[in-house]
């Protein structure tokens, strides 16, 4: 007998697309139960799901949007914007354009990055005053970083770590959705890959990407990959003790954040959340300004825009603003002071 997960999938074991497929293609009638269907995060949408909430408007439901567009951070795993659906178009629209996370502070910040991708609509901040930084200070209880890459995270956790023969520094770290989420043994295959002890790797995917280390670097060199670039990064920094430092990362994290002097996410995982302090990563390196990249390709521009964005209105007392931003607020200065 096949299932229909194999229909499908072609495979016995259904992923999210599939068993949701399979369960539209009962066509579902919601409006037999429900009168209004309310869709939240619409700016990150699957197809199959935007149309399940389609086909229950036309069975007769009212229907809610939620969603930021400029907060659209998984294009590139499929994710469409459902805000911009066609059969929309005479929806009747809200704009929520205060916030009470942060101050004006960070709002000046925010509609600093958002009026490159055109927005007029000003973010205010109704919050507690956010002091905005280049560098969280020293002697902080509690402080969050915000990398672009996972290599990022890593690094910065590394750097918690007291360093050989002293003793406990005290810092305890929290990972947003767990320790296991940032693949830590990539970083170990890595390391053994640059020794050519290809024995000891445990993702062979590596090795069949890569016919060397060599050939790993130069792409990372060729391509700047922000990926790449930080794991060769911390490879050169921490040498040989980098196994036993990995390892010793286990013994400073923490399961409760509360428990934690550092936390650490991606900009991706920062999403929905807030800290009082806040630092951004220095491996955010796409520059919005380039203007030929701009025109090489706009919907990538977008996308970075929208990750600093959303990095940017995380913070709720302070803010510390890495290279990027800065020069995407020295930007706007110089405009304004060129129109005057």
């Amino acid at each position: 007998m096949i299932s229909i997960w194999q229909i499908f999938n072609d495979s016995p074991v259904p992923d999210h697309d599939g068993y949701l497929k399979a369960w539209l293609l009962t066509n579902p009638d919601m409006s037999r139960r429900y009168k209004t269907i309310l869709l939240d995060e619409a700016q990150d949408t699957t197809k199959l799901l935007t149309q399940f909430v389609r086909q229950q408007y036309l069975n007769g439901c009212k229907v809610i949007f939620v969603g930021d567009r400029h907060q659209q951070l998984y294009r590139f795993r499929g994710a469409e914007n459902a805000l911009d659906e066609p059969w929309l178009e005479d929806a009747e629209v809200h704009t929520l354009s205060k916030s009470f996370r942060f101050g004006w502070g960070a709002s000046h910040v925010a509609n600093t990055i958002l009026a490159l991708k055109g927005e007029r609509t000003l973010l205010q901040g109704f919050g507690q005053q956010t002091q905005i930084k280049s560098k969280l200070p020293d002697g902080l209880e509690h402080r969050t970083y915000l990398y672009r890459t996972v290599a990022g995270v890593i690094d910065r956790a590394l750097m918690c770590l007291p360093a050989p023969q002293e003793p406990d520094n005290g810092e305890r770290v929290y990972w947003v959705g767990g320790i296991k989420k940032y693949q830590i043994q990539t970083i170990l295959d890595m390391y053994w890959f640059s020794l050519n002890q290809t024995s000891k790797i445990k993702n062979f995917q590596l090795t069949r990407d890569y016919k060397s280390f060599q050939e790993y670097a130069e792409i990372a060199d060729q391509t700047e990959d922000p990926e790449m670039v930080r794991i060769i990064k911390i490879l050169k920094s921490y040498g040989d003790s980098l196994p036993d430092l990995i390892k010793r990362l286990e013994q400073i994290t923490v399961e409760q954040e509360m428990a934690a002097t550092v936390t650490l996410s991606t900009g991706h995982g920062s999403k929905g959340l807030e800290w009082p302090y806040v630092q951004l990563g220095d491996d955010f390196t796409y520059d919005p300004l380039d203007e030929q990249a701009a025109k090489d390709d706009p919907d990538r521009r977008n996308d970075e825009l929208n990750l600093y964005y959303v990095v940017s209105t995380r913070g709720m007392k302070m803010l510390a603003l890495n290279t990027m931003v800065i020069s995407m607020m020295k930007h706007a200065k110089d405009r304004r002071a060129g129109l005057n």
